[in-house]
């Protein structure tokens, strides 16, 4: 079995073109372990365990942040400084978190409608940057095929409040340093997001770090929701339709199209790093291929059941994810949310941007494929069909503790490669192989013996 699926996985990678830039084991173990404990109470004491210097931690937008500095080894073999900044993703138990609001939380993260994040060219902008504030914008008829770029509404708000709150934090970094942003599910998505607007409103892109005129940013993102999407020829995002979009998870999307547009909006794809386990349904979450989200529009009685018994779920089920937002406006105006429709559409298709890193847990231990984030739902599926996740609850209850540890399970697989990686080197007395090769582009991290 695990021959044929050695097999199996070599041809995915040969039919989709896999050429991705890899990522060293031991930063991806670092930023994984940072995306867990921000979730913590003493946040600031479980980053000085770790030999980190806490600088700031808080809340904005119900996403819970922290900022903590390091010190890393640059490609000169020199120190220099390195700033974390963790944030969190949706969290609905917190007690020792006043600032956190559920339902205003449920209400940003559920407001799926596509915001123009940058016109194409001859539709209005100059086929580059960022446009309008949140909210998109009307612009006239692209006729060209030089794609919108559009991205999740209700992230885009998130993410403009994230940075009004961290910018001082980040501005004030020296160019000689480095700045890694590492988000969980939602948080992932949002630093996705200000990681754009940083290149557009400061002029913090990756060609700047490369001439040394601003610190390099790069981006960690583990169990990160889709929330980036292309169009063509729609007057505005309340005016189009299906057929205007394109999915970046389709083969009709090529990997070489969607590095163009990423650098569009100032994310170097090889400095955008997002994480996926196959178990997780979250990264296939607002996609064609989610299963969390089809089980849920085939079982209407339990989305009723869930809004009577845990109403601040609605704006998430009824924001465009499961129902068209029309029904959420009239659930508001009625004051109870209407029933299901009859004839369901399908759900949302956002895709992933830049390079996924999925890890293949097995009994020999983990291992990563590496490839660009438009094979993402490919891969995914070669791995774990989103039949046997079921809508993320499995076929039997054990499933579902699967699916749930796998969303939060990171940290404890990339530690595992981690180990089984050193471990390799230290028998071949070699750090020569390319997992560490992979690494020196990162920098060896110093960090304190207990980590």
């Amino acid at each position: 079995a695990e021959a044929a699926a050695a097999i199996a996985r070599r041809e995915v990678e040969a039919a989709a073109d896999m050429a991705a830039p890899e990522i060293g084991v031991r930063v991806a173990a670092i930023t994984a372990d940072l995306s867990d404990i921000v979730y913590l109470e003493d946040v600031q004491n479980e980053v000085k365990m770790r030999g980190l210097v806490p600088v700031a931690n808080g809340t904005t937008a119900d996403l819970r942040w922290c900022v903590a500095d390091g010190v890393t080894v640059n490609d000169e073999g020199l120190p220099s400084l390195v700033r974390y900044i963790s944030v969190t993703g949706v969290r609905l138990v917190a007690p020792f978190d006043p600032l956190l609001n559920q339902t205003r939380l449920l209400n940003s993260v559920g407001k799926c409608s596509p915001a123009l994040l940058s016109a194409g060219a001859g539709g209005g902008g100059a086929g580059g940057g960022l446009v309008a504030s949140v909210g998109g914008g009307s612009r006239s008829r692209n006729n060209n095929r030089e794609p919108d770029i559009y991205c999740h509404s209700g992230v885009l708000q998130m993410a403009t409040d994230l940075l009004d709150e961290l910018e001082p934090l980040i501005t004030a970094m020296p160019a000689t340093g480095e700045i890694r942003l590492v988000g969980h599910s939602f948080g992932g998505s949002t630093l996705t997001l200000l990681r754009a607007m940083l290149s557009n409103k400061f002029g913090m892109t990756p060609e700047a770090a490369v001439r040394k005129v601003h610190p390099r940013i790069s981006l960690f993102s583990f169990g990160c929701v889709p929330i980036i999407k292309f169009g063509f020829n729609g007057p505005n995002t309340e005016g189009m339709n299906p057929s205007d979009f394109v999915s970046c998870n389709s083969d009709d999307f090529p990997k070489q199209l969607a590095e163009r547009h990423c650098n569009r909006i100032g994310l170097g794809g090889d400095d955008v790093h997002d994480f996926a386990l196959p178990w997780d349904p979250i990264p296939r979450m607002l996609t064609r291929e989610d299963p969390w989200g089809d089980f849920m529009r085939g079982q209407p009685k339990l989305v009723e059941t869930i809004e009577q018994r845990v109403g601040f779920f609605t704006p998430l089920l009824r924001g465009g994810w499961l129902y068209p937002t029309d029904l959420n406006v009239a659930a508001g105006e009625r004051g109870a949310p209407p029933p299901p429709p009859a004839v369901v559409e399908p759900g949302p298709d956002y895709g992933h941007i830049g390079t996924m890193h999925v890890i293949v847990p097995s009994r020999a231990g983990p291992s990563m494929l590496h490839i660009p984030a438009t094979a993402a739902a490919k891969v995914l599926k070669s791995q774990v069909d989103v039949n046997e996740i079921n809508g993320g609850f499995g076929p039997g209850p054990q499933d579902f503790i699967r699916c749930y540890l796998s969303h939060f399970g990171y940290a404890r697989e990339l530690a595992k490669l981690e180990k089984s990686a050193a471990e390799a080197a230290s028998a071949s007395d070699s750090t020569n192989g390319p997992i560490y090769n992979a690494n020196r582009q990162f920098g060896a991290d110093i960090l304190s013996p207990e980590f």
